[in-house]
């Protein structure tokens, strides 16, 4: 079955059928998710709150928690899945981006060469690279395996905001 995962500032994540667009699942938060996104295989999602330094690993099916990825100083902005569903990276106001272990929770690598929030991160559909954005104007391109950054793309005028 395919999926469609949203959030809402009522405090709910919404489940719908991609195929009938009827709503299968209605989950409650505590306080109002900030965004969300499902693994790859549509078994585990992650999602975060606006001001909270932590992203939250949950089974999709129940939002049963698995794994808090925490140790950013600032709060988490955007978060994604690698394509094979063994990583997430995280994007973050304290300027830094990082990688966890989906399975475990180990921060893994941490992106810190960005003067400012890091507004989005993204894996390249090969999982070979991560790409920041960032509220210093400029985007950058990493080597997911050693966290080296490769490459930065310059040239806005104001902040980041996807990329």
């Amino acid at each position: 079955p395919h999926h469609l995962l949203t959030a809402a500032s009522d405090g709910t994540c919404k489940v719908f059928s991609a195929d009938t667009g009827l709503c299968a699942a209605t989950l409650f938060s505590r306080r109002e998710p900030a965004s969300c996104a499902f693994s790859p295989d549509g078994l585990r999602e992650v999602s975060w709150e606006p001001h909270a330094a932590v992203a939250t690993v949950r089974v999709a099916a129940t939002r049963e928690p698995l794994l808090a990825l925490a140790g950013h100083q600032g709060a988490v902005r955007a978060a994604a899945w690698s394509p094979e569903g063994h990583h997430v990276v995280t994007a973050a106001g304290d300027g830094t981006a990082a990688v966890w272990n989906a399975r475990t929770g180990e921060r893994l690598r941490v992106f810190q060469e960005h003067k400012a929030e890091v507004c989005s991160a993204a894996f390249s559909p090969e999982g070979q690279r991560i790409v920041t954005a960032s509220e210093d104007g400029t985007a950058k391109v990493w080597c997911a395996a050693s966290g080296a950054c490769s490459t930065t793309l310059e040239g806005h005028a104001w902040a980041v905001t996807a990329a």
